[in-house]
């Protein structure tokens, strides 16, 4: 810092003596200065004091007292002793009370630039100076209580952790569960007597009698090894996994992209079961689920969703007399369609749940890790209304085969009826389908996966299903009459009937039917494109449009002759 002088008026009646003359370095002004560049009668002394406050009340200065930091050079004059002993000792007294009031100012300065300091947690001990000056005071200061800062820091810290951590118990979360039952309306199930054999045992071997069954090899999926419950399910699991239509069925990058094109929601909205760890060994390792939907439309976009998720129940597998969840769903869209006569939920059954999918996703994520099994039937359909992704998967329709069609998956109330020999009732409860699900897989278990072929005695047969074809991924541009065109000009076949077309998104879908099987055969294979088979085996092709998109064909049977055989025939006619 530089250094500022002060000016001290002259100790007699004359011009005053200019200090920088006096001073080594001299005056810069020369003869144009206002003060006398002559020296003092007597012996006259510059003092330089290193003291910011050594100045009496006759001080001339360009810089404030508060703002003070340099020596001050004060000139005394020899030939006025008297004056000048009483104006040094009025200096002296003066800097004494001043250094009093610069201390004083200090102090207070320095008090709360300290208090800042520990509320921003410095814990730096005072110098030995500054323990001088605290006990010179005459105020005391108020004892510092250390303790309290570093639990608040503590309690604060803590409840960080706590925000950042998800919950992981299932059991204390808050949820508006609204439970719901269909079962006291209907008549309970009718179970088979305990002498009674399964049909789909009859033949079925004891699963001691065979050696250990072979791994599937390396999986892209993780599999429940880490609990004795889970290794119960793991060949069910590799089994879920094996049939022909898993890829096709659980591909859950498809759902989402479906899900973002028809808005129902996006990719961010699905959620994942985390790794098994500490947090999840309390809980139940294999649950069986079942999920009920309803038809919703956004009123902005007109899009609907078809799965719109309305009930879910959760059934702990390894004691299904424990029901974990079993609540009503407030869907987010406005519903078109409650499907009463499939759920038995009505309108004003949702009128005041405050439960939501996020509810139910929050529910499932506490509860799931990834090798957790989730048990039930068509469980695809259950994770995309939950919109949840999930690999350690049981699934019935994936385990048992139609006896009138091994492409074909049947049902719950026919397994049921073959393998439990019960009969379900007619509205699902999704708590006894969940149950009951449970239980036709412990039966395969049991038997080792040797069970019969499922006798489908409640489906429902489209008489004219040969003479139709199904036509899907239609864009928003094409209609009926050009469909309709379609097959006049390309295959020279008039369709009979062409439905509406219902939109999905982007796409829609309908069914095209003729005059009779042979017809749509001669529709189909004379149509120009490439031919494979979807996921049930059911032919189908390719048919491009001139903007470069494509729709697809697909016949609604399958083939009981091969495709040459069939040809041949639709030619001779």
């Amino acid at each position: 810092m530089s250094q500022k002088y002060k000016l001290f008026s002259a100790p007699s009646d004359g011009k005053a003596i200019c200090a920088f003359f006096s001073s080594p370095a001299g005056c810069r002004n020369g003869e144009k200065c206002k003060f006398s560049h002559e020296k003092a009668s007597g012996s006259a002394s510059v003092q330089v004091s290193d003291s910011p406050h050594d100045c009496s009340s006759s001080v001339i200065s360009s810089e404030s007292e508060d703002d003070v930091n340099a020596a001050t050079i004060a000139l005394v004059s020899s030939s006025t002793p008297t004056k000048n002993t009483t104006s040094t000792n009025k200096i002296s007294t003066s800097t004494a009370e001043d250094k009093k009031s610069q201390n004083s100012k200090k102090k207070k300065r320095r008090g709360d630039s300290d208090i800042f300091a520990k509320a921003k947690g410095d814990t730096l001990s005072p110098t030995p100076a500054k323990k001088q000056k605290l006990a010179s005071s005459n105020v005391s200061p108020k004892p510092v209580k250390h303790n309290e800062p570093n639990k608040k820091s503590k309690s604060t810290s803590n409840r960080k952790e706590k925000q950042k951590q998800p919950c992981t118990d299932f059991r204390n979360l808050d949820l508006p569960v609204a439970s719901f039952s269909v079962l006291e309306k209907d008549k309970t199930p009718k179970k088979a007597s305990e002498n009674e054999k399964s049909p789909a045992s009859k033949n079925s071997k004891d699963s001691n009698t065979n050696g250990k069954k072979k791994d599937s090899g390396s999986s892209l999926f993780p599999l429940p090894t880490s609990s004795d419950v889970g290794r119960k399910w793991k060949d069910v699991v590799i089994k879920t996994r094996e049939h022909k239509s898993y890829s096709t069925c659980y591909d859950f990058e498809k759902w989402k992209q479906l899900d973002e094109a028809n808005g129902v929601g996006s990719a961010s909205d699905w959620i994942k079961a985390r790794p098994y760890g500490e947090w999840s060994k309390n809980n139940p390792q294999a649950i069986a689920i079942d999920c009920e939907m309803c038809e919703t439309k956004d009123p902005v976009t007109g899009n609907p969703n078809h799965k719109a998720l309305c009930r879910l129940s959760v059934v702990n597998a390894e004691n299904p007399e424990e029901t974990l969840l079993d609540t009503l769903v407030k869907p987010e869209w406005p519903v078109t369609n409650y499907r009463t006569w499939v759920n038995g939920i009505k309108k004003e059954d949702l009128d005041n749940v405050q439960f939501t999918l996020r509810h139910a996703q929050a529910f499932m994520f506490a509860l799931c890790s990834e090798e957790t099994v989730i048990i039930g039937q068509s469980l695809e359909n259950d994770l995309c209304a939950l919109r949840l992704e999930h690999h350690c998967n049981a699934d019935s329709a994936n385990l048992f085969v139609a006896k009138d069609d091994n492409n074909s998956t049947p049902g719950l109330k026919d397994i049921a009826k073959a393998v439990l020999n019960e009969d379900m009732p007619e509205t699902h409860d999704s708590v006894n389908d969940a149950i009951t699900a449970l239980r036709c897989l412990e039966f395969y278990i049991e038997h080792d996966g040797k069970v019969e072929p499922i006798e489908r005695m409640t489906q429902v047969r489209n008489k004219f299903a040969s003479s139709q074809l199904f036509v899907h991924r239609i864009p928003k541009i094409c209609s009926t009459d050009h469909l309709e065109s379609l097959f006049l000009n390309h295959t020279w076949v008039s369709p009979l009937k062409i439905d509406n077309i219902e939109l999905t998104g982007q796409h829609g879908k309908t069914v095209v039917t003729f005059k009779s099987s042979r017809h749509a055969n001669l529709a189909f294979f004379t149509l120009e494109g490439d031919q494979d088979s979807d996921s049930s085996g059911r032919a189908q092709k390719k048919v491009f449009l001139r903007s470069g998109s494509y729709i697809r064909v697909r016949k609604m049977v399958h083939d009981k002759k091969k495709p040459q055989e069939e040809m041949k025939e639709v030619e001779s006619e």
